[in-house]
């Protein structure tokens, strides 16, 4: 039914555009075929140009085919045929769509009727939901009233959480330090440890040194002097 209308709004226009261009030919002895050739119901759907010799040619825009067999050098006869073409699709744009709005007016009084049976049940359900809204109002003005008194003492609750909220950060934040204190200890107590490893090492190698240097000196078994 939308490009249907569409279609007659077209081909309306194009009827306005002709009588318009008969009544400018009374007053001034001639249509104006550039305004003509350049107004939205030509130019939307012709590509009307002009070449380096000055002939005109026209072009369906959206299927790019030539209304006119050649350029020619009568400007009112291309648009004229411009027109003819428009004219000539919208009729057969016409005569395809009819059928489908036919067919379709049935099917348009069936959907009505249905629509019209079932309208006192959808009226009958939004009543019933109507009140339920109402009761739910009802309800809700009650619980925010409730709320409204409780808000005070929600106040002195929330201080208080604040207070304890307050109190868990200083804690947290205590905790903290002391990890950090824990961490640096535990760090220095593993330097220490790695230090002692290494002093240990050092120990057993400057004993076997000196057990090596007593035995190249004759002060017997050095072995047996090794400590555990």
């Amino acid at each position: 039914m939308t490009r249907l209308s569409k279609v007659l709004v077209i081909a309306i226009a194009l009827g306005s555009l002709g009588i318009a261009a008969f009544a400018a030919a009374l007053v001034t002895g001639g249509p104006n075929w550039e305004a003509i050739a350049q107004s939205p119901e030509i130019s939307q759907s012709v590509s009307i140009t002009r070449n380096e010799t000055g002939l005109y040619s026209a072009t369906m825009r959206v299927t790019g085919e030539q209304v006119t067999t050649s350029p020619s050098k009568n400007l009112a006869e291309v648009v004229v045929k411009s027109e003819q073409k428009i004219l000539a699709d919208l009729k057969s744009q016409v005569q395809e769509l009819q059928p489908k709005v036919e067919a379709l007016i049935p099917v348009s009084a069936a959907v009505l009727a249905v629509i019209e049976r079932d309208h006192a049940g959808l009226q009958t359900h939004a009543n019933l939901w109507s009140k339920q809204l109402q009761a739910l109002s009802a309800d809700i003005a009650r619980l925010t009233a409730e709320l409204t008194q409780k808000a005070s003492q929600n106040t002195l609750i929330q201080q208080e959480l604040g207070e304890r909220r307050f109190e868990v950060l200083r804690l947290q934040n205590q905790l903290e330090l002391l990890r950090d204190d824990l961490f640096a200890a535990e760090t220095q107590r593993d330097a220490l440890q790695r230090e002692l490893l290494l002093l240990e090492e050092s120990r057993k190698r400057l004993e076997s040194r000196q057990n090596q240097l007593k035995g190249q000196l004759g002060e017997g078994n050095y072995t047996t002097d090794k400590q555990p």
